[in-house]
């Protein structure tokens, strides 16, 4: 006889930072939401950032820590905290140690896997954004894989 245990699955609150505004309104904002968690550090740090329906974060977590020149990490990894966070949308972000902000294959290939998925769970993918000091590159507004509007679209759900 097989015993199948019965769970609950939440998330763990850790601490709370302080971000100035009510909502994230472009990629400035959030830039200055994980610059403000995390600063500056020598490996690539992964995070999602989870929004309301109304563009405010909600939640942020680091989803993997990599090396001086990349970071490694699975959608379901992503997409689990989206969930339990029961986000409308996501915002992935990582930093790049170098200072070279301007994605690469990997990052560009990556993306594009993390908006099909969030297209079929129903969460918008509001950005992917590579920071380094103050300077970033936003996917969404350099990329064709993306609707340029900051909200969802129609054509997003």
């Amino acid at each position: 006889m097989k015993k199948i245990k019965i769970v609950d699955v939440v998330l763990k609150y850790i601490k709370t930072i302080v971000f100035e505004k009510n909502a994230v309104l472009d990629t400035k904002d959030a830039v200055d939401i994980v610059q403000n968690y995390l600063g500056e550090r020598d490996r690539e740090h992964l995070s999602i950032i989870c929004l309301n329906a109304r563009c405010e974060p909600t939640h942020l977590q680091i989803v993997a820590i990599g090396d001086l020149c990349h970071s490694t990490v699975h959608p379901r990894e992503l997409m689990k905290v989206a969930i339990l966070s029961n986000a409308a949308s996501i915002i992935i972000t990582h930093n790049h140690p170098s200072g070279y902000v301007i994605p690469s294959v990997e990052d560009i290939e990556m993306t594009h896997l993390m908006k099909q998925v969030c297209h079929i769970m129903q969460i918008n993918l509001w950005d992917h954004i590579i920071y380094s000091g103050e300077n970033y590159y936003s996917i969404l507004q350099e990329s064709p894989i993306f609707n340029h509007d900051l909200l969802p679209t129609d054509e997003d759900e």
